[in-house]
C-alpha cells in the first residue's frame, strides 16, 4: 500500500500489523468499545447489546426487591454516564421510555 511504502521509505517507520487498521475515513475506528467517524461518535453493537442487557438485568433486580432504588439509580447512571460519549440519545430516551421503573 501507498500508506505503508510512505512511512517506510520517507519516514523510516513500521506499522503494527496487530495495531494498525487502514481502513476509509467512512468506516470509522473502534476504540474503547466506541466507533469513530468524522462528525460521529458511535456506540459499537456488542458494546449497545451488553448495555441493554445489564440494564434489563438491574431493573428485574429492583422490581424483585434484590437491589435498593439507590443501588439502581447509582448503577444506570454510572452506565448512561459511559455511553454518554457516543450519539445514543434516541437509543437512550428510547430504553428509558420502555422501563418498568425508571422515569426521568
Amino acid at each position: 500500500m501507498r500508506v505503508r511504502h510512505f512511512l517506510a521509505q520517507d519516514l523510516g517507520l513500521e506499522l503494527k500489523e496487530r495495531a494498525t487498521i487502514l481502513a476509509p475515513v467512512h468506516a470509522g475506528v473502534p476504540f474503547l468499545g466506541l466507533r469513530i467517524s468524522r462528525g460521529r461518535i458511535g456506540l459499537q453493537h456488542r458494546k449497545w447489546h451488553r448495555f441493554r442487557r445489564r440494564f434489563l438485568v438491574l431493573e428485574k433486580q429492583y422490581l424483585k426487591g434484590r437491589i435498593s432504588e439507590d443501588d439502581l439509580i447509582r448503577s444506570t447512571m454510572s452506565m448512561f454516564g459511559q455511553i454518554a460519549h457516543a450519539d445514543t440519545i434516541s437509543a437512550r430516551r428510547q430504553l428509558i421510555s420502555q422501563s418498568r421503573c425508571l422515569c426521568y
